[in-house]
């Protein structure tokens, strides 16, 4: 397979979070060197928006780790415990990709709590960090230098995820005679999916909205902070503002709308029913499975539930936060369940990608028996690994 960015966008992605995070750290650690310089200020900036863009880039990463594996495995089809046996990875690949991956997402989550926390916990911004936050942002940032670190041994070490040039021009040749003798709309497709490829595009998407979930917390905590203060100190020049959360709330809305719409156009694009016609492929494709089959045929089902719900949240906290942002209960309420529908989100999103559409939302599904794959584990090893 070849893409215009390869082998995945998560090689762009993951600079952004450890260059604004660390860089910003640094000079809050050194702050005395320029206690009363504008600089601090850009700093708290760069911890807040590199935190954030841990979420999106691990993401990308989760894509990457799957992407990857079933590029070695030949294009092996299934579910991820097939793949990974069609593999053939080696013991040391294994590691060092599952320390990447879970360090690294360990470090994302702790680093967006934490931005959370700051942007929320104080009426003005942006106020000093706290030593317990400092500790939590430190941490964040060495549980991913670790994670970092095990990618790049991946790499340099094993040769995982690399490709010869001999191999990527053939690839690329391929393509492009493919593309020429295509059919407009097939041509049209195979375009999209080299430049955009909307599978990672989607996955991506979403972890933009989960980030901007994040920061319209934050900053309606922040809000509702503000409210809270004597009327003494609630003069418009003695409380900065980070953002307008109901702005924030909107652009969410307007994210997991473009994000949902991308979704269903890879989910239903290659139908023989127009996209436009949406009940018409719930019916057929979605409810009418899962009314058959409840137990294996949940997953869709839940994903489109849980991108309904996100939308719908987004659309009553913005107001909420414009009108009701004294009241701490609802909002924390509302910000809860939020949360709680992303990380059902992120759980079914990832149980479909590694796992196929089908199956239970609280395990993978079991290995094919081994008489089954013989087909599908081939000779895959090795296909995007140079020196194997």
């Amino acid at each position: 397979m070849i893409r215009f960015i390869n082998p995945n966008y998560h090689v762009i992605l993951i600079h952004y979070p450890l260059a604004l995070l660390g860089l910003g750290l640094i000079i809050e650690l050194f702050a005395v060197l320029w206690p009363t310089s504008s600089i601090r200020i850009a700093a708290r900036w760069m911890v807040v928006l590199g935190a954030l863009a841990t979420i999106p880039a691990a993401m990308s990463g989760l894509f990457a780790k799957y992407d990857i594996v079933q590029q070695i495995a030949g294009g092996a089809e299934g579910n991820w415990r097939d793949i990974t046996v069609a593999a053939k990875m080696s013991a040391e690949q294994w590691k060092f990709l599952n320390q990447h991956v879970l360090f690294s997402s360990i470090g994302a989550g702790v680093a967006s709590l934490a931005a959370i926390i700051y942007m929320g916990a104080s009426p003005r911004w942006p106020d000093r960090i706290s030593p317990p936050l400092m500790i939590m942002f430190m941490a964040a940032m060495g549980l991913m230098t670790y994670g970092a670190y095990n990618a790049g041994e991946a790499v340099y070490r094993t040769g995982f995820s690399t490709r010869s040039q001999v191999e990527s021009d053939r690839l690329m040749s391929d393509w492009k005679h493919e593309t020429k003798v295509a059919d407009p709309e097939d041509k049209f497709s195979r375009r999209l999916e080299f430049y955009v490829d909307t599978l990672q595009a989607h996955i991506i998407g979403a972890g933009m909205v989960f980030a901007l979930v994040a920061a319209a917390w934050g900053v309606t905590c922040q809000r509702s902070s503000q409210l809270r203060q004597p009327k003494a100190e609630d003069a418009p020049a003695a409380r900065p503002v980070l953002a307008r959360a109901a702005t924030v709330w909107l652009l969410t809305l307007v994210a997991a709308v473009s994000v949902t719409a991308i979704g269903w156009y890879y989910f239903a694009h290659d139908l023989q029913t127009p996209l436009w016609k949406v009940k018409t492929v719930f019916d057929s494709e979605i409810y009418e499975p899962y009314k058959r089959d409840p137990a294996n045929n949940s997953r869709t089902m839940a994903h489109f539930v849980l991108a309904v719900s996100i939308i719908v949240l987004a659309l009553v906290l913005a107001p909420a936060a414009r009108y009701a942002a004294g009241n701490r209960l609802l909002i924390g309420i509302l910000g809860l369940v939020m949360i709680a529908a992303v990380a059902g989100q992120i759980v079914v999103g990832m149980l479909m990608l590694y796992d196929t559409d089908n199956g239970p939302l609280n395990r993978f599904n079991p290995a094919a028996p081994a008489a089954t794959m013989g087909v599908a584990q081939g000779d895959g090893a090795g296909q995007i690994l140079s020196g194997n």
